[in-house]
């Protein structure tokens, strides 16, 4: 054979392979809100980072923004580049989005909602209430009786739950409950682990917490988180009253507030944890590290209403022991 060397020539050319022009990011709410799945991609990034986690809105935005690489399967996964301008238009505009309240637990509080409150009559409890605030000459516009009805509640919590998110088995308290109504909305709606009254006018208070005997006849039929629910009331002036600070969803009933009283809760509120929600009547919470989400209107017992929903993003001020003395308390 020799000892030559042989070489060996392929005429065959290398397989190219096949190279997919990926879709360009989205950049803009406007381009999030025209697609179905780029909405989706941003509730369950708002499920995932729920409030409360701490450099939350930073956290938020990376989780929406998170590369998806090609796969077999889907060789041009969906890509966000959304900056946290943008993103805030797009759950504003998925709460604007949201008309009415449903769910599991609206379907529960429709069932049980009337029979809790069906000898219930706002002009009375409005008598009962004047009545007390007479014998007390408690004659401060702040105690004046006023409702909002639990489902136009339903529908704003829903609106903000879906839109902002919110904390599992967190804590809810109504800063001026009277008769208790949207305690137990807010039991059959959210998923508290609390739900808290707290109301200066005695009879108010008494009547909702009477509800709560036929509360525990009913809940055996609801969820397990329904059951375990606690529900505590309180008969006190919540600007004096300190424990609201422990709540992660406040309703706040300031309508009637002077300066000085808003004042004081609004310096509260320095002591609420990080991811806090509050929502506020007529007013907002005057507190620069509360964020304005929403500024919105509804349906009250007095006519139309300005209500805000704020969110606290800054850790809580360090509690010191309470002062009773001070109009401030233990702060």
């Amino acid at each position: 054979m020799g000892g030559a060397a042989s070489s060996f020539r392929s005429n065959s050319k290398p397989v190219e392979e096949e190279v997919i022009e990926r879709r360009p990011p989205l950049t803009l709410a406007e381009e999030v809100l025209g697609s179905a799945e780029a909405i989706k991609r941003v509730q369950d990034a708002v499920e995932e980072v729920p409030p409360g986690e701490s450099n939350r809105w930073a956290t938020l935005l990376m989780v929406v923004n998170r590369d998806y690489p090609p796969t077999e399967e889907e060789p041009d996964p969906l890509r966000l580049d959304i900056n946290l301008k943008e993103l805030k238009v797009v759950l504003k505009a998925t709460y604007d989005n949201i008309s009415s309240a449903a769910s599991d637990g609206i379907v529960l509080m429709r069932e049980h909602y009337p029979r809790l409150y069906q000898d219930h009559d706002a002009t009375k409890a409005k008598r009962v209430s004047q009545k007390e605030r007479n014998e007390k000459k408690m004659s401060e516009d702040m105690w004046a009786y006023g409702e909002l009805n639990n489902e136009v509640f339903a529908t704003i919590y829903e609106k903000v739950s879906k839109a902002y998110g919110v904390r599992k088995s967190s804590k809810f308290y109504d800063l001026g409950c009277g008769v208790g109504q949207l305690v137990y909305t807010a039991a059959f709606i959210g998923d508290f682990s609390e739900c808290n009254g707290i109301e200066m006018i005695t009879p108010l208070l008494e009547a909702g917490e009477r509800k709560t005997k036929h509360w525990n006849k009913i809940k055996s039929k609801f969820p397990e988180n329904m059951r375990k629910l606690k529900m505590n009331w309180f008969c006190d002036d919540f600007i004096k009253f300190d424990e609201w600070v422990e709540a992660t969803f406040i309703l706040l009933h300031w309508t009637a507030l002077n300066n000085e009283q808003t004042r004081i809760v609004s310096n509260k509120m320095e002591y609420c944890d990080e991811g806090t929600i509050v929502v506020a009547f007529t007013h907002p919470v005057q507190n620069p590290n509360f964020e304005l989400l929403i500024h919105d209107s509804c349906r009250v017992s007095w006519g139309e209403a300005e209500f805000f929903v704020q969110i606290k993003n800054s850790p809580p001020k360090p509690r010191r022991r309470q002062d009773k003395s001070s109009s401030e308390g233990m702060f």
